[in-house]
């Protein structure tokens, strides 16, 4: 069972997390034109503004620090049962909520005859990435974990992980991997996307 001092640094944990994907996903949005557009970056860095490639900017920071956290974890000797099915949840609903959250808003502000604009998708984002942090600390700190549901947990991570590092450089072509330009989608996907283009249009 997990005492109420191991319960108050996994919520600690979670704290530092979200600070970290917060602060670390946002720099990460200028790494692959900041790096010449060099193409291994691009395994990690966002190369487009599709929906897609945003939701590798809190991706990959996030899986960063659920491993610091496990050693740490580990190192002393403290059982989480439920680690890492609440760290599954957390990039799994992440992703989902980004996802869904834009496409409503943009839909909206269509329809009323507006534009899709920086400020309102950002503070999407983050409201999108309290609510994905809250969710995961309230099951990391649970007592209840169904170990008939663990074998399955490590085939989510996989899966994850080889989509995250493939659909960059092999997108589907749809909708959720289509570069924006000004918030419209333009056709391009991938690595073919002219982000230069793009910052030169974007009001």
């Amino acid at each position: 069972m997990q005492n109420e001092i191991l319960k108050k640094e996994l919520i600690r944990w979670e704290v530092i997390s979200f600070i970290w994907i917060v602060f670390v996903g946002g720099a990460m949005h200028e790494v692959y034109r900041q790096t010449g557009y060099w193409k291994p970056i691009a395994l990690i860095a966002p190369v487009n503004e599709s929906l897609w490639e945003h939701m590798k900017m809190t991706f990959w920071p996030a899986l960063f620090i659920i491993f610091i956290q496990y050693l740490f974890i580990h190192f002393k000797r403290q059982n989480v049962s439920n680690f890492w099915l609440s760290k599954l949840v957390l990039l799994i609903l992440s992703p989902i909520l980004v996802f869904t959250t834009y496409v409503i808003y943009t839909l909206i502000v269509e329809s009323m005859g507006g534009l899709a604009a920086v400020g309102p998708t950002a503070v999407l984002a983050l409201l999108c990435a309290i609510i994905s942090q809250l969710v995961c600390c309230r099951l990391i700190i649970s007592e209840n974990y169904s170990y008939s549901a663990s074998r399955y947990i490590p085939i989510g991570y996989v899966l994850l992980i080889i989509s995250f590092s493939s659909f960059t450089y092999f997108p589907p072509k749809i909708y959720l991997f289509e570069h924006h330009d000004n918030y419209k989608p333009n056709g391009q996907f991938g690595l073919e996307a002219d982000r230069e283009q793009s910052g030169r249009n974007r009001k």
